[in-house]
């Protein structure tokens, strides 16, 4: 194995959770009068909620949003998505191989836990990280810190699996290395200006470059 410990991102690394997510912004926005196409929506999926609906509404308004989309996500929205081809194999060679595999969403840890489970991978992950208001857990950094302190792994041991800036800087901020995929939702060139350790086509490079 070349790293211990590897982390993955879920929205746009794991599974195309865009029609589900960008279906409950759009059905959120829509609560305060405000008209918005999922293509043009399509930019915020990765980065927090809260940056999302700061753009459109007044500071008063966001955190009414922010739970209006939660319900709203798990009423219609949470299992609208779709594995990336060859993700279980992906997960099951890693496991075999003897690593260590958690999960590093900014998504709420609750819904995260529900979509693993969905998709029947829940069973090859060894830690489930995600936000955690309650704990002071609100972004991928937070997420990362959290994690490593939970494992104890080595963050020399360690690689991060993601498809947005976020997770790249994330990374960067706990000082473990970062693996992008070009199948996610990064805009041309955002991963690439972080210089990650590989810039993955699909599921199948990813393991045989981490196996």
């Amino acid at each position: 194995m070349r790293y211990d410990t590897v982390l993955f991102d879920l929205d746009g690394t794991l599974a195309d959770s865009a029609p589900g997510i960008t279906g409950t912004m759009q059905k959120t926005l829509r609560q305060f009068g405000i008209e918005e196409n999922q293509t043009a929506l399509r930019r915020y999926l990765g980065p927090p909620l809260r940056e999302m609906f700061g753009d459109y509404l007044p500071a008063k308004q966001v955190e009414e949003a922010v739970a209006l989309y939660r319900k709203f996500y798990h009423e219609d929205g949470i299992f609208n998505a779709a594995l990336y081809p060859g993700i279980p194999e992906l997960l099951k060679g890693l496991k075999e191989a003897g690593a260590t595999i958690c999960l590093a969403t900014a998504k709420p840890k609750e819904a995260a836990v529900l979509v693993l489970g969905h998709f029947d991978i829940a069973r090859y992950f060894d830690v489930m990280g995600g936000a955690q208001e309650e704990r002071g857990i609100f972004n991928k950094t937070d997420v990362l810190r959290d994690l490593l302190h939970c494992t104890g792994a080595a963050p020399e041991q360690v690689v991060l699996v993601g498809d947005r800036q976020d997770d790249m800087r994330g990374a960067a901020n706990c000082g473990i290395d970062a693996i992008g995929v070009a199948y996610g939702y990064a805009k041309p060139g955002e991963l690439e200006a972080f210089s990650p350790v590989l810039l993955a086509k699909d599921a199948g490079e990813l393991l045989s470059f981490l196996r």
